[in-house]
Parts: structure tokens; sequence; C-alpha cells
């Protein structure tokens, strides 16, 4: 990339520029056919530069103070907490309950006491899903996937949002030097208008051209004023990426430099990595094999509660769930006695195991060829997606390249108005041109000068739109 020309030639061109275009027009002298009315003057527009300068760099820091920074963050937020309750989930579980009952039987015993019983008793219970395919297993890896989308989601997100940085700083730049530009076209039209109302006094002139010098100034009216609106915009625009009042604001027409752009390959490799869709499409994939992987375990396994206690009147006992993977351990401890003239028992071990399997089960086996579809539909759409991310990338690295490309062409014209000055000056220096060449000259290099910052711009968000499919 050739380097800009200095910023002192900048402010010299602009210096004379201001000079030429300031210089009081040549009196009117009355003419001897009617002119048609002149247009009124043009009115001073908001000045542009009024307010504080806010710098791209200054507008990038302020942008998670903006509501759109904080709603991508809110959802990462949310990802986060559902993580958390998921991981939580898979811990252990601890309970008591208790139990009392009183009963009185109508009869008498043989000693004359009536026969009554009294039991209170107390159980505390730990539980804790054990197996691998337990729903708290299963809930923590989608939510461990979902977190990972949404941690990629969030990055895409902010750098979209930079991107958008850049374009409404760019916007306001070019619409600054538009303004700029639009003033310095009303003066160089105003001052034609009089030239030729002067011309047209010494009948050198005639009404129609005196009628087109006029209809230049109403359209460089109208020029000045819609570049004054398109820069209020501008302002409003940059003003709610960054939670700030930019109204008044000036924008530097320096910005950044522009990064060197990956090779296509690399770009290639870090977007099918990074991509939220493609991981969303990964984890859908993903989702769908572990719901058939859950319908065929529990086809093909017994719903099935494995047993095992010790004791006697205090009983401590475990349990598994074979199909849910969920283990438990109880304690159960009596507090007041049982029935009068009972006696004690001996502490024992005790192992059951209760199942049960359905031979035949229809629904069953429908819902595991509907859950196979499902996985063969999202290895589809996981295809499909990766497509698109490759297309995607590959458009967006062409549009940087040729946005890189553009910057040398405009620093191409730049140089090319700026000999086109040097020449203008020289002639009116010798005598063989004019004033109103010159301004016209400087006129072409502004506007080469503004084309050349908004393509650097343009340059910028192109490679952060390419950052933001490829990832930080």
């Amino acid at each position: 990339m050739q380097p800009p020309p200095p910023r002192s030639f900048h402010r010299s061109a602009r210096r004379v520029l201001l000079t030429l275009l300031l210089a009081p027009a040549t009196a009117l002298a009355q003419s001897a056919e009617p002119a048609p009315a002149a247009p009124p003057a043009a009115q001073a527009p908001t000045a542009p530069v009024s307010g504080a300068a806010i710098t791209l760099d200054q507008a990038l820091a302020a942008l998670p103070g903006s509501v759109a920074y904080q709603r991508v963050q809110l959802a990462l937020a949310s990802a986060q907490a559902q993580y958390d309750a998921a991981r939580a989930a898979g811990g252990l579980t601890a309970g008591v309950s208790g139990n009392g009952s009183y009963s009185s039987a109508g009869t008498t015993a043989q000693d004359g006491s009536a026969s009554s019983a009294t039991t209170l008793s107390a159980t505390a219970t730990l539980s804790a899903p054990l197996l691998p395919w337990s729903n708290a297993a299963l809930g923590l890896q989608q939510a461990t996937r979902s977190l990972a989308t949404a941690r990629a989601n969030f990055a895409q997100g902010v750098a979209g949002l930079r991107v958008s940085v850049y374009q409404a700083y760019a916007k306001g730049v070019a619409a600054q030097q538009n303004l700029e530009i639009a003033t310095r076209s009303l003066q160089l039209a105003e001052r034609t208008l009089a030239q030729q109302q002067a011309a047209q006094a010494l009948n050198n002139a005639t009404a129609a051209t005196v009628q087109g010098a006029q209809a230049s100034v109403l359209s460089a009216q109208t020029t000045q004023r819609q570049a004054q609106a398109d820069l209020d915009s501008a302002r409003r625009a940059l003003g709610n990426l960054t939670a700030r009042d930019l109204s008044g604001a000036t924008f530097e027409a320096t910005g950044s430099d522009v990064p060197a752009l990956p090779t296509l390959e690399q770009a290639l490799a870090a977007a099918r990595t990074f991509s939220p869709d493609l991981q969303a499409a990964q984890a859908a994939l993903q989702a769908a094999q572990s719901t058939l992987a859950q319908a065929q375990r529990d086809r093909a396994i017994p719903a099935a509660t494995l047993t095992a206690g010790y004791g006697a009147a205090s009983k401590l006992t475990a349990s598994l769930n074979v199909q849910s993977g969920v283990g438990s351990l109880s304690y159960s401890q009596p507090l007041l006695g049982g029935a009068s003239g009972s006696g004690s028992s001996a502490a024992s071990f005790t192992l059951g195991l209760n199942a049960s399997f359905n031979v035949l089960d229809p629904g069953a086996d429908a819902q595991i060829r509907s859950d196979q579809v499902a996985v063969q539909s999202a290895q589809a759409a996981v295809l499909a997606q990766q497509q698109t991310v490759e297309q995607t990338l590959r458009d967006t690295y062409s549009s940087a390249q040729i946005a890189q490309q553009a910057i040398r062409d405009r620093e191409a014209a730049l140089t090319q108005t700026t000999t086109a000055l040097n020449t203008a000056q020289a002639r009116l220096q010798a005598g063989t041109g004019t004033e109103t060449e010159l301004q016209q000259a400087q006129l072409a290099q502004l506007q080469a000068q503004r084309d050349l910052i908004a393509a650097r711009f343009t340059a910028l968000a192109a490679a952060a739109q390419l950052s933001a499919l490829t990832g930080p």
C-alpha cells in the first residue's frame, strides 16, 4: 500500500482553498436587460465542528455501555446460569422425613389393660445421579453445549457491534467531509453566479447562462442541507452504539491501520471452528444422537430397581434405579415404641431386585425410528451449515480484498488530483489560468481526500466483518 500524502500537505491545501473561497466576489453591475432575481442567500449551516471530538478508538471503547452490547452479554449470562444450574442438579440431594401413628384396639387384654400402639420414626435420605445416562448427566451435557454456543454467539455479536461502530463512524466522517465539500461547492456556485451576472451586465452572458448559475446555487444549497442532515443522523447512530450524546460531536478523519488479511485457507479453518451457527448445528446433532441413544437404552434395559438393606427396627437401605441412573441411601430410626407386648427382632440383611421389561412395545420402537430420522436430518443440517459458513467466508474475504485494493485506487486518484492542483496553481501564477479553475482543482482534491478516507474506513469495516466470521 502506498503511503498517503503527509498531513502538512493537506493542511496547506485547505488553507489555500479557504483563502481563495472567502475572497470577495466581483461587484455586480446593472444589466441593460432585466436579469432574473437571484436566489436567497444560503443560511449558515449548523456548525459541523461544534462539541467535543470523538475518535474511533473512543467509540469502540464505549461500546460495552450500549444497550445492544448489554443484550448479547445478558444472553451469555443466561446460558452461564443454566449451565451452573445443570451442574448443581448433578450434586448430592439430602432430605429428611418423619412418620407417626397411634392406634387403639376396641378390646381389652387378659391383664385388663387396653391394647394400643404408638409409633414415631424419622428417615434421612441421600440421593444422587450415579449413571452417565441419568437426566442430570444428560442435562449437564446439553447445558455445556449450549454454553459453548452462547460464548461463540457473544463473541460474534460483539464483533458485529464493532463492525457497526466502524460503519457508523465512517458515515460520520464522510458526512462531515461532505458538509465541508457542500459548503465549498456552494461558495463556488455563488462566486460563479456573481461572475455570470457581472458578465451579463456587460452583455457577455445571456439570461439562460445566469439562470443556469442560479440553479447551481439552489442545487448546492439543497446538497448542503442534505449533508447536514446526514451528519446529524450519523451522530445519532453512533451515539446509540456508544450510549453517548454525540449531538455536535466531530469525527477525526484518521482511523486505525488496516490489518493484514490472513490467507483464505487460514480464514476458512478458523471460521469452521468458530462459527456459532455451525456450533449450534453440531450441538443439535449431538442432542439428537443423545436422544436416540436414550431411547435405545430405555428399550433395551429393563425398568429395574436394585435394593439392599440391613437392620431391624433401625434400618439402612440403599437403592439404584437402573433406568433413571439415580441411586439413594436412607436410614430409618424409630423414635417412639411399637405395639405393646411385641418382642424385638434381630438385625438382618436384605437384597431385592424389581424388574419389568416390555417384550412388545410398538410405541417405543416407532420412537426409535423417529429419533434415527432426526439424527439423519441433523447430520444434513450440519453439512448444509458448513457450506453456508464457507460460502459466507469466501464472499466476505473477497470483499475485504477488494476494499484494500480500493485504497490503492483512491491513493492514485489523490495523486492525480494533487498534480492537477499544482498545475492549476502554476497556470494561475503564469497568468494563463483563472481562480475558478484553481478552486475547482482544490475541490476535486478535497473530494479525492474524502474518497481515500472513506476507502480506509470501508477496509477497516470489511476486516472487522471477516474477524466476526473467524473469531477473535
